[in-house]
């Protein structure tokens, strides 16, 4: 009905979980955001501590594609809105 989804590596920009594998995560950044305020303070407590990142005033946030996967293991939802482009 829906179709398939797509991997979570092309979501996020990859052609493959082996590219994102062999790519530098601590320098690879992703843009995420979050459904509502709850969500986002639920995220940012858990993130706080674990993982280096950025939130913009737009309510957009920097992460780490390694903090992707942790946020998803703790049951967070989140929408990736792309790779983090270098300033």
């Amino acid at each position: 009905m829906f179709g398939s989804p797509l991997p979570f590596s092309r979501l996020i920009g990859y052609d493959s979980c082996e590219e994102i594998e062999t790519s530098d995560k601590s320098n690879q950044m992703i843009t995420i955001t979050f459904a509502n305020r709850e969500v986002e303070k639920r995220a940012l407590a858990f993130l706080l501590g674990r993982f280096s990142g950025r939130v913009s005033k737009s309510g957009e946030h920097l992460v780490p594609v390694a903090a992707l996967e942790a946020l998803a293991d703790q049951g967070i939802p989140f929408t990736v809105e792309g790779k983090a482009i270098q300033q």
